[in-house]
């Protein structure tokens, strides 16, 4: 019975902990990318601060492939992230340090699929 109640509450306390740090996440829209956390709990908590922060350089593509769509963050014009959705699991996934050429090589390539195939 009191392991339960001490469960019952370790849940309450770890929902009211997330519930505040997506709080923060998007009452600090437009943050500046420098802002950013290096590390987050989840892929969920990382895409949207990534995609509600300010950046140098947002680039966006979309496709008929199976991946169907994809964005490009940089604060420096050098490095940044990219996200990519799929059209299947209708997922994101996001990456860090994708250098700003690498990214225009996949932005161009006739084959957003077979570019992420050979390149991840």
């Amino acid at each position: 019975m009191l392991s339960a109640l001490i469960l019952l509450y370790m849940q309450r306390l770890l929902l009211i902990i997330l519930l505040g740090y997506l709080l923060i996440i998007v009452s600090c829209k437009d943050q500046s990318c420098h802002n950013l956390s290096a590390n987050f709990p989840t892929y969920k908590m990382a895409t949207t601060a990534v995609k509600t922060a300010s950046f140098q350089i947002e680039d966006s593509f979309t496709s008929d492939s199976w991946i169907s769509n994809g964005a490009y963050y940089s604060c420096d014009g050098k490095k940044g992230f990219i996200i990519i959705k799929t059209a299947k699991k209708e997922q994101d996934y996001i990456y860090k340090d994708v250098e700003y050429s690498t990214w225009k090589k996949f932005k161009d390539s006739d084959s957003k699929g077979r570019f992420y195939n050979q390149y991840h």
